[in-house]
């Protein structure tokens, strides 16, 4: 099994600017093609249901990264995507893995779903 990213970087030119009373927000940065992740994973392993949905873990096996601005492998075996299925099919992932960049340097990646505001 595979899944496939595609990232994108901000433009390093354009700084935040603060909104003032009575503007509208700013314009959203250009983006740039960063990078293309392939992931290979392993089947589901099914926890079961609990109170929010199904809980169920994926783990990362290995994968590459390619793009003009990162190249590399995702770490054979190096995490895992832990998944809540909710009842309506919406998932959400906490997702965690390691990249060795063809320099050698490691990159530790968590792609968690957002913090709920109190």
């Amino acid at each position: 099994m595979a899944l496939s990213l595609l990232a994108g970087l901000g433009n390093s030119g354009v700084e935040a600017q603060s909104s003032r009373a009575g503007e509208g927000a700013p314009p959203a940065p250009p983006l740039v093609f960063a990078f293309e992740l392939r992931a290979t994973v392993a089947d589901p392993v099914v926890l079961g249901q609990v109170p929010h949905g199904l809980r169920r873990i994926v783990a990362i096996t290995g994968g590459t990264v390619r793009g003009p601005l990162l190249n590399g492998v995702v770490v054979p075996n190096s995490g895992a995507d832990w998944q809540m299925i909710q009842p309506d099919g919406f998932s959400e992932l906490d997702t965690r893995y390691t990249l060795r960049t063809d320099k050698g340097q490691l990159v530790y990646v968590q792609n968690a779903p957002p913090q709920k505001r109190r």
